[in-house]
C-alpha cells in the first residue's frame, strides 16, 4: 500500500525512535474518518518528520491477542480495571522484527511493557514467552488461548521541536478462524508526548471537533468477530466506527 501524500514529508530515519524517550508521558487517542486525512497532514506538515525505514514509510503490522477462554482481559479493559494485562505476539512485516509483549497497566495507572524476541509467531504460548508470563501474571498461563489477529498498516510522525509522536493506524482489520471484520476507512491516531509540553496535533484536533478518545484494537476485534460478545460499555463508539465504514 502507498500513501502519496506521505512522500513530501521530510523524513527521519526509524533507528532514531528509540532516543525519543518521555519521563512523564500523556497519551491521547483519535478516531476519525480516513477522507480527513489528507487535510491533517498537509496542516501538520512543516512541524513534523516521518518515520521511514529503508525507503519505507508506511508499516504493517500483524498482532496476534491472547485471552482466557472467558475473555478476562477483554471485559476487564472495558469495565476500566486499573491492574489488567494484554498479551500479544507481533510481527513488524518490513523490518521483519517480531516479539511476544506482556503489555501491564497497575492501580497508579502506570504501564509497563515487557517484550521478547520471537523467531517465528505462533498461536501457542511457550519457550521464553510462557516464562515471562509464567513470573509477571497471577493467572494460569496453560488457560491462555489465541482470541483475535489484527491488522494493520501504520505510519509514525515525529516533532523534532517536542519529541511528540503521532502514530496513524490505517486498514485495520481482523479475523480469527472464518471470520474477518475490516475497517477501510477507520483511522486511529494516537499521540505520545512529554507532559505539560504544547501539541500541534492535539490542538488541530479541537479545531476539527474530532473528539479524544477511542477504543482498544484488540477490544474493537474481539468485538468484531465475537459479536456475542457484551458491549454495551463501546457500544456508542462501535455505532460511530460502522458509519465510517458506510461512507
Amino acid at each position: 500500500m502507498n500513501l502519496p501524500l506521505l512522500n513530501d514529508l521530510r523524513g527521519i530515519a526509524m533507528d532514531k525512535k528509540a532516543s525519543i524517550q518521555f519521563i512523564d508521558r500523556i497519551d491521547a487517542r483519535y478516531l476519525f474518518d480516513k477522507t480527513h486525512l489528507e487535510e491533517i497532514i498537509q496542516k501538520i506538515r512543516p512541524h513534523y518528520q516521518l518515520m521511514h525505514f529503508e525507503g519505507k514509510r508506511l508499516f504493517q503490522y500483524d498482532t496476534l491477542y491472547f485471552d482466557t477462554p472467558e475473555r478476562l482481559f477483554y471485559y476487564q479493559h472495558l469495565a476500566g480495571k486499573l491492574n489488567r494485562y494484554k498479551i500479544r505476539s507481533c510481527r513488524q512485516v518490513e523490518t521483519n522484527e517480531q516479539y511476544f509483549e506482556l503489555k501491564s497497566r497497575n492501580n497508579k495507572s502506570f504501564t509497563r511493557i515487557q517484550r521478547i524476541r520471537l523467531d517465528d509467531l505462533s498461536e501457542d504460548i511457550s519457550g521464553n514467552g510462557r516464562q515471562l508470563l509464567l513470573q509477571n501474571i497471577p493467572i494460569d498461563v496453560s488457560s491462555l488461548e489465541p482470541a483475535v489477529w489484527v491488522y494493520y498498516h501504520r505510519t509514525m510522525l515525529v516533532n523534532p521541536e517536542t519529541s511528540e509522536r503521532v502514530t496513524f493506524d490505517l486498514n485495520v482489520w481482523f479475523r480469527w478462524r472464518s471470520k474477518s471484520v475490516a475497517y477501510p476507512n477507520l483511522v486511529i491516531a494516537d499521540v505520545q508526548q512529554e507532559k505539560g509540553s504544547v501539541s500541534l496535533f492535539k490542538n488541530l484536533m479541537k479545531e476539527k471537533e474530532i473528539r479524544e478518545g477511542g477504543i482498544s484494537k484488540y477490544c474493537l476485534g474481539l468485538a468484531s468477530v465475537e459479536p456475542t460478545l457484551k458491549a454495551n460499555a463501546i457500544k456508542p463508539i462501535l455505532t460511530r466506527i460502522n458509519q465510517f465504514n458506510k461512507c
